[in-house]
């Protein structure tokens, strides 16, 4: 998640594209309460692999233990950001866990009060986005969601989840579950973990750190693996020669879908174009199918 996030960071800082998407230029505070020291690496290693320099100019760091529970800590923070020569447009904490103190993050009424602090002493103040970083759950079934209280995820305008793609890999994806405003992407992001070489410090010894790179490559070839299974699905329904409609098709690709049921219906319409296309099916009336022959 901190990789991820890191990059988003410095590429919004530094001016440049991020996943191919277009960034707002702006200065960027990234408070580390949990690895500490280690973000100075991270953030070397980016910036040795993207702007071939030893750091990111506009990026802040903050590795001061904070309770951000406490109105004097967060006071303070907020009076610190205040004295940037150019406003932040993104504050990063990391993560919530260890900002949050002592609070339960399974009480709905502490988690709102946290987030109404960080409205009003952060966002507001400095007209900025506010990321958090949090955990996920423990079980399978909240392997997607933040762990701990359902007022976590209610009080956020979007929510991304990132999850190893692959336990033996250095890899991960990044999925859109809640975007509030603008339509929600429904495939995940891949990226790659790069080792960069920092040299040695003062003791001889080698540092290295991790870069996390956005991978096009990895995406497209995970879509056109799904596109695959809802082709099979769609040929093998039509293989019969009888006609099939839309609505059936969608029924039956249900649980290819995962979790989200907008997933199904969204391949289902990508893929039937793809196929009429190729003229391998065509649409005898509509919403209805049948195979080329």
């Amino acid at each position: 998640k901190s990789f991820v996030a890191l990059s988003a960071a410095l590429h919004i800082c530094s001016g440049m594209d991020w996943m191919g998407l277009r960034t707002k230029q702006g200065p960027v505070v990234y408070v580390a309460a949990e690895g500490g020291g280690g973000i100075y690496r991270r953030a070397a290693a980016w910036a040795k692999t993207h702007l071939d320099q030893e750091f990111a100019p506009g990026f802040n760091i903050c590795i001061t233990p904070l309770n951000l529970t406490v109105e004097e800590e967060m006071t303070s923070l907020r009076m610190e950001i205040a004295e940037m020569p150019v406003p932040p447009c993104l504050i990063v904490l990391d993560t919530l866990s260890q900002l949050f103190g002592g609070g339960d993050e399974n009480q709905a009424t502490e988690i709102s009060e946290f987030f109404r602090a960080v409205n009003q002493h952060l966002r507001a103040p400095f007209n900025c986005t506010v990321m958090i970083i949090h955990h996920t759950g423990y079980n399978v079934d909240a392997a997607n969601r933040p762990r701990g209280s359902s007022a976590i995820a209610a009080n956020l305008d979007t929510l991304l989840s990132v999850q190893r793609s692959d336990p033996e890999a250095l890899s991960c994806k990044m999925s859109v579950v809640k975007m509030k405003d603008g339509e929600r992407p429904d495939q995940p992001y891949y990226f790659d973990m790069e080792s960069v070489d920092l040299g040695v410090n003062q003791h001889g010894e080698r540092q290295t750190s991790l870069v996390a790179n956005f991978s096009d490559k990895a995406r497209e070839a995970a879509e056109n693996l799904k596109s695959g299974k809802y082709s099979s699905m769609i040929l093998r329904m039509l293989d019969s020669g009888q006609p099939v409609t839309t609505h059936e098709m969608r029924t039956e690709a249900k649980p290819l879908g995962g979790d989200n049921a907008d997933n199904a219906r969204r391949a289902i319409n990508r893929v039937l174009m793809k196929l009429k296309a190729a003229k391998k099916i065509y649409e005898k009336s509509p919403d209805v199918w049948v195979i080329e022959r």
